[in-house]
């Protein structure tokens, strides 16, 4: 409206605190599209302490200068106001209008009602032509609320808004706005940009990642220089782990937490989905997970690359699990690049309780640790009592074994390709070969060097690996069977359950079973028993949605084929000790011993042993006790782990007194993820791994070998 115009006021309300509906302090989330902020504006909806504005709080209003104007949307920056602050009301609104009346198609089932002329009055009576940008945006919010009507919250802590894009100008916002805390969600750039090209099919990832980067890094940087005002939280933390997430969050906006804080809602009523209230169509784990194994190699290497240096950023990196998304490039995957650069964090820190490394040298053993979804091998005792470990990233590596003919470490690293990597220990001849320096410091115990690697098909999916006098024998968990590679290369399948007779390929294409382990027995391959999830080509497949693991994993007898005991849920690690089969029945946490297998599957049992707080695989034994291994559960998998409490689910090894079934000493690493197999070496002081030397250089890779 123009000077002069013949809008009425009341003067007796403009800019009067006293007959404003309460606000509380502005409380605004922030996010990339498709990034889950809406999702976390619906979780805080429910809460008494805050008022939450029902739809996107779209302020911009396209006038005056704003950096990256042709890479943001105008209605999702702060707001530079007309001539005539009245004339906002027009700029501001969008989804109000629409679901205002009850036909709107967007909007179905969530009409307001409001009388939008009503509102524009009230609200154009509140300010002036002098009128601050801060009085505006509370006229608004406060003539909102109240031509919206049925508050639920009548003397709020905070108001909260959905203000995506908006971390790009929070200065501008706390300057309009001095009270304002901010929190901006961050979303893995592979999982977002898929949803985000359901929307926009043509758009490039190069474009995607520089829009994403940037807005992620302005963020982090606000936290970083104000963390009593603005937060980080990450989407996929607020699906693995709500109940921390959000703990966190109501600490940090000093309110009591409450149970709504879990669910979302819209204006208290919980929703079923998210609907028109954010742009990720669907907030589930498993979601994420599909949507990074649907990219091609090609987009979701670009995106990792491009995004590589924001992701790097404190309060953008996530926890262990990410991790995943890592050692997808098969060049570098066979290339051993690693060896000499630390590209990524290895969590050793630890915990003990008991005499963990007395045990461990009383035992006369160290051991051999896979890390899987961390990327790295672990080596650890052997160290008169004392703490000691040497890691290496290796890709996935998952199943290992030790050699026992020359003491080699053989392990499977199961991403693309599949490598069998070798690994042998140094003599103390090595330091005098004729090419060593002089003054190369020998070792300070047992060095293994990589020497070879089986480059084998990524679909094999190889989880378990054994050796047979010079043979050796893989579980292709891919496809359901044992392979035996060749003596210098290739692979042929041996054994597969009586299951998949006369299927044809079609039984070995998809893997239906999840066979991951194998016993051999005192005959090697032909009496020794493996562990799969379950025995059926039917149905969702294992880690696939819709798939129920309680009670259907099993043990095949390799000499039968067929299946010798029943009722498990996620079983692992079978392995022979002592005349007796043993298992970890790992969805509920549990190590054991198959009993009267060699009657029958109508006769068998799994005898347990002892229970423990995480989820049980990697298994080994030295002396009188069993290493076992501990994994944490990850929300998006706790179906697989029916018999456990997640948020008390650690990583680490216990070491287990087989004759009380108690616990003797145990390791934790509380920055630890998942372990998938437990070796142990005999009488091996300090073992070492190949680690970055100065300036990425390793000498024991340069001279030794």
């Amino acid at each position: 409206m123009t000077a002069g115009d013949s809008r009425e006021r009341d003067e007796s309300t403009v800019d009067d605190p006293e007959t404003e509906p309460a606000l509380g302090h502005p409380l605004l989330i922030s996010a990339w599209n498709d990034s889950g902020g809406g999702f976390f504006t619906r979780l805080l909806d429910g809460h008494p302490d805050l008022l939450v504005y029902p739809f996107e709080l779209q302020l911009g209003t396209g006038l005056g200068p704003r950096s990256f104007r042709d890479w943001f949307p105008a209605k999702y920056r702060w707001p530079t106001m007309p001539p005539d602050p009245r004339d906002a009301f027009d700029a501001f609104a969008n989804d109000e209008l629409r679901a205002a009346e009850a036909g709107d198609a967007k909007f179905a089932g969530y009409a307001t009602g409001i009388d939008v002329e009503s509102w524009r009055s009230d609200f154009e009576q509140r300010i002036t032509h002098t009128s601050t940008p801060g009085v505006v945006i509370r006229a608004w919010l406060a003539t909102f609320f109240a031509a919206l009507g049925g508050r639920p919250t009548p003397d709020p802590r905070y108001t909260v808004g959905h203000c995506p894009l908006l971390a790009l100008d929070w200065d501008d916002a706390l300057t309009d706005l001095p009270d304002a805390r901010m929190i901006h969600v961050v979303r893995s750039p592979l999982a977002g940009f898929v949803d985000t090209r359901l929307r926009r099919p043509h758009l490039d990832p190069a474009t995607y990642s520089s829009r994403w980067s940037l807005i992620n890094t302005v963020a982090a940087l606000h936290a970083d220089q104000r963390p009593d005002r603005f937060q980080i939280v990450r989407y996929e933390d607020l699906l693995d782990d709500r109940d921390t997430t959000m703990h966190s969050v109501a600490e940090w906006l000093d309110i009591d937490f409450a149970d709504s804080l879990l669910t979302p809602s819209w204006r208290g009523s919980p929703l079923d989905t998210i609907g028109p209230f954010g742009g990720v169509p669907i907030n589930a784990a498993s979601r994420e997970q599909d949507n990074v194994e649907s990219l091609d190699p090609e987009t979701r290497a670009l995106l990792t690359a491009a995004t590589a240096s924001a992701r790097s950023i404190p309060g953008l990196a996530g926890p262990p699990e990410p991790a995943r998304e890592n050692f997808t490039d098969t060049a570098d995957n066979l290339s051993f690049e690693r060896i000499s650069k630390k590209s990524l964090p290895i969590p050793l820190e630890f915990e003990t309780e008991g005499d963990f490394w007395g045990l461990l040298d009383e035992l006369g053993v160290s051991l051999l640790v896979t890390r899987e979804y961390e990327h790295f091998l672990l080596l650890l005792g052997g160290n008169g009592g004392s703490p000691w470990q040497s890691a290496m990233q290796l890709p996935h590596p998952s199943g290992a074994f030790v050699n026992p003919i020359d003491g080699s470490l053989v392990v499977s690293s199961t991403r693309n390709p599949n490598q069998i990597m070798t690994f042998r220990p140094l003599s103390a001849e090595a330091w005098d070969r004729e090419i060593v320096p002089h003054d190369l410091p020998p070792a300070n115990g047992t060095v293994y060097l990589p020497t070879t690697s089986r480059v084998l098909p990524g679909t094999l999916y190889i989880h378990d690996v054994v050796i047979v006098d010079h043979d050796v024998y893989v579980a292709a968990t891919g496809h359901n069977f044992v392979a035996r590679l060749g003596k210098e290369s290739g692979w042929e399948r041996v054994w597969w359950p009586s299951l998949l007779d006369g299927s044809g390929a079609g039984g070995f294409r998809e893997n239906w079973l999840q066979l991951n382990s194998i016993a051999l027995g005192p005959a090697g391959m032909d009496d020794a028993h493996l562990t799969a999830f379950a025995n059926e080509t039917t149905g969702p497949k294992p880690w696939k949605e819709g798939y129920g693991p309680e009670g259907r994993g099993v043990v095949f007898s390799a000499e039968s084929r067929e299946v010798v005991l029943r009722g498990l849920t996620c079983p692992h690690s079978a392995t022979r000790h002592r005349g007796s089969l043993w298992l970890c029945n790992s969805g509920f946490g549990t190590l054991g011993i198959a009993e009267d297998i060699e009657q029958g599957v109508e006769h068998s049992r799994l005898t347990p042993i002892v229970t423990l707080p995480g989820f049980t695989r990697g298994l080994a034994f030295a002396g009188d006790h069993a290493i076992v291994g501990l994994s944490k559960v990850i929300e998006r998998y706790e179906p697989y782990a029916p018999g456990l409490v997640p948020s008390k689910s650690r990583c680490g090894l216990a070491l287990v007194d087989l004759g009380s079934g108690t616990v003797s000493a145990q390791i934790w690493w509380p920055e630890g993820y998942q372990i998938y197999e437990v070796q142990v070496l005999a009488r091996i002081n300090r073992p070492t791994l190949p680690s970055a030397g100065e300036e990425g250089k390793n000498q024991s890779v340069r001279f030794l070998g």
